[in-house]
C-alpha cells in the first residue's frame, strides 16, 4: 500500500513549499490530464484533482487485491477438485477390483 503520510500536509491550506508526490500520482495525474502541482498551498482545483487521482489509486490498489484473492481462491478450488479426482479414480479402480475378484 502506497504511503501517504504528506497527503494531509498537501492538502492543509497553511502548508508551504514543494508538493512531495509519489510517481504513481505524477502517472496518473499526467494519464487523467490534470496538471502536476509544484508549490503548496494547492489551489481548489489542485486539491480536487488530487483527490480525484488518489481515489482511483487506491481503487487500482484494491481491484489488484481483490483479483488476487479471487485468483487464489480459484487456485484452491481447482486443486481441490483435482484431488477429488484421483481419489474417485483410485476408488473406482479398487471397486473394479473388488468387482472382479468377487
Amino acid at each position: 500500500m502506497l504511503g501517504f503520510s504528506f497527503l494531509t500536509k498537501a492538502l492543509d491550506p497553511r502548508s508551504q513549499g514543494p508538493v512531495q508526490l509519489t510517481p504513481e500520482e505524477k502517472r496518473t495525474l499526467i494519464q487523467e490530464g490534470y496538471p502536476i502541482p509544484t508549490r503548496l498551498p494547492l489551489s481548489k482545483a489542485e486539491e480536487e484533482s488530487l483527490k480525484i487521482v488518489r481515489r482511483k489509486i487506491k481503487n487500482k490498489l484494491s481491484a489488484q487485491e481483490s483479483r488476487r484473492k479471487r485468483k487464489e481462491y480459484m487456485d484452491t478450488l481447482e486443486a481441490r477438485c483435482q484431488a477429488y479426482f484421483n481419489e474417485n479414480t483410485h476408488l473406482k479402480s479398487r471397486l473394479y477390483l473388488i468387482i472382479a475378484v468377487g
